[in-house]
């Protein structure tokens, strides 16, 4: 059990990830936007 959570990654925590990191990329462009303004 512990080896196949090695090799192959939960894919839902892959998207709750990948989410999270766009989701953090939108934020810090609206706080840049700020800042242009």
């Amino acid at each position: 059990m512990v080896k196949q959570d090695i090799q192959l990654p939960d894919p839902l925590k892959l998207i709750k990830l990948t989410k999270n990191l766009e989701f953090d990329l939108k934020k810090i462009g609206n706080y840049l936007k700020l800042f242009e303004n």
